[in-house]
């Protein structure tokens, strides 16, 4: 089973989340856009892991992610199973955002999400729309 970990953070003042424009180096879905985040190592927890993607991809520090969503998968385009957890922040400004990884990086709100929702990899549509959901009905 493949264990990935997905990087939400999410602006309070704006009501926008970051997302990642890949590259044009993977084999699958280039210039698309996604979530930051990675896989997780052996022996590592999701948690762990998506503060070290954090720090590796936008060499920021997330000090209380919480797990907001979880999905289970199979893909045609994976031989095995993948487990996904999402984990959200607010965004802390005090912060500078370094890009290391995609060819770029920006915020959206819901209706803005929905304008790319066509250049977002098919599988992390409907749960980029689910996060929006949890933000919408929860207190942040």
């Amino acid at each position: 089973m493949i264990k990935d970990s997905a990087i939400i953070l999410f602006n309070k003042k704006t009501k926008k989340i970051l997302l990642q424009l890949r590259d044009s180096n993977p084999k699958l879905y280039p210039n698309f856009w996604s979530v930051f985040g990675g896989s997780v190592d052996e022996g590592e927890s999701f948690e762990d892991a998506v503060k070290r993607e954090a720090l590796e991809e936008l060499n920021y520090i997330m000090k209380n992610p919480r797990m907001i969503l979880e999905s289970r998968e199979n893909s045609k385009n994976s031989p095995s199973p993948r487990h996904r957890q999402f984990f959200i922040e607010e965004f802390d400004s005090s912060q500078k955002l370094i890009q290391k990884e995609g060819a770029d990086m920006s915020w959206f709100n819901k209706y803005e999400f929905l304008q790319i929702r066509d250049k977002t990899i098919p599988g992390l549509v409907d749960l980029i729309l689910k996060i929006f959901e949890y933000l919408e009905k929860n207190e942040f």
